[in-house]
C-alpha cells in the first residue's frame, strides 16, 4: 500500500543537459514522494536519457506528440491522487534537505492549502534569492489589499517551483485552463482572489529549489512580456479602474526597460500600445520603485 502524501511532477521538454540532475535530486525524496516525469516528445536527446538509463521507482511518461506544457499538467491531474503535489521544470533542481524540512513543516501545520517557500535563482556560477522584501510585504497585506495588488503591484516572480500545493486546489481553481499564455502568475491570481477559501503560507526562510536562468529566458523579450501581462489583466481583472492601472504600470515598466537596453524595436512597439490614460500613472510607477 502506498502511504505517500506527495507527488513530485517533472514536466520535461528538450532538457537533455539538465533532466538527469533534476530526476536524481527528486529521487532522493522517493521515501516521501511519488515521482512522475512527463516528457512532451523531446527531440534533442532527452528521450535517450529517459529510456536508456535506469530511474527505479520513477514513473516516466513519454508523449508521442508535442502537445505543450498545459497538456502535460492536465495529464498528471488525471491520475495523481496524493494529497499534495509539487511541480518542477526539468531544468530546475530540488534542494533536497531544505525541501524535506519544508514538507515536514507543511504536514505539521495541516490546514495549509498552498505553501510558498523560498528558492535560489542561478545562472552558471551566480546565485541570488528568488524572493525578497517585496514578497514579504505582499503576503503581509490584508485580504482586500492583496486582491488589488496582485494586479497593480504584484511581487514578481511567483513560481510554482517554490510551492507545494494541495492537489485538489489546483483542480478547483482550474489552474491549467490555458486562457492566457502565462504559466504560473494566473495560478496565484486565482488563489489570491479566492483567498478566503484557501489558506496560504509564505515562508522565505526555507529554500526548496534552484531555479535555472537562461540567456534566452522569455522575460528578456519585452514586447512579448507586455502582451502577456496585458492579456492577464484583461482576462482576470474585473475592476476596470484596477485593470487600467495594472496595464498602465506594466506599460511604463517595459517602456523604461526597452529604453534602458536601447531595444528600439520593443520601445516603439510598446509605445504604440500606450493610451493617454496611462500618463497619470507615471508618478505611481516611480514612487513604487523608491527604496
Amino acid at each position: 500500500m502506498n502511504n505517500k502524501t506527495l507527488t513530485i511532477v517533472i514536466p520535461s521538454y528538450n532538457h537533455k543537459n539538465y533532466i538527469r540532475t533534476s530526476i536524481l535530486n527528486a529521487m532522493q525524496l522517493i521515501d516521501i514522494a511519488d515521482i512522475v516525469v512527463i516528457d512532451d516528445a523531446s527531440d534533442d536527446g532527452t528521450l535517450d536519457i529517459l529510456t536508456k538509463e535506469s530511474y527505479p521507482g520513477v514513473n516516466i511518461i513519454i508523449k508521442k506528440n508535442n502537445k505543450g506544457l498545459l497538456h502535460s499538467h492536465r495529464l498528471w491531474q488525471q491520475f495523481v491522487q496524493t494529497e499534495y503535489v509539487y511541480l518542477i521544470a526539468s531544468d530546475d533542481e530540488i534542494i533536497v534537505d531544505e525541501f524535506r524540512k519544508a514538507y515536514n513543516k507543511l504536514l505539521a501545520l495541516k490546514d495549509i492549502d498552498v505553501a510558498i517557500f523560498g528558492g535560489v535563482n542561478f545562472l552558471k556560477e551566480y546565485e541570488w534569492p528568488i524572493y525578497g522584501k517585496k514578497h514579504e510585504r505582499f503576503f503581509m497585506l490584508s485580504e482586500k489589499e492583496k486582491k488589488i495588488e496582485i494586479f497593480t503591484n504584484h511581487p514578481s516572480p511567483l513560481l510554482a517551483q517554490s510551492t507545494i500545493f494541495r492537489t485538489s486546489v489546483l483542480s478547483e481553481i482550474d489552474a491549467f485552463d490555458g486562457k492566457v499564455k502565462f504559466d504560473d502568475y494566473p495560478i496565484y491570481i486565482k488563489l489570491i482572489l479566492n483567498n478566503s477559501k484557501y489558506k496560504l503560507l509564505f515562508d522565505n526562510d526555507v529554500s526548496i529549489v534552484r531555479y535555472r536562468h537562461h540567456f534566452d529566458n522569455t522575460y528578456k523579450k519585452y514586447n512579448k512580456m507586455f502582451d502577456m501581462f496585458e492579456e492577464v489583466y484583461l482576462y482576470y481583472c474585473q475592476d476596470i479602474k484596477v485593470q487600467t492601472e495594472s496595464i498602465a504600470l506594466i506599460w511604463w515598466l517595459y517602456i523604461f526597460r526597452s529604453l534602458r537596453d536601447k531595444n528600439w524595436n520593443a520601445f516603439f512597439n510598446i509605445l504604440s500600445k500606450g493610451k493617454l490614460s496611462y500618463m497619470k500613472y507615471i508618478y505611481t510607477f516611480f514612487i513604487r520603485r523608491l527604496p
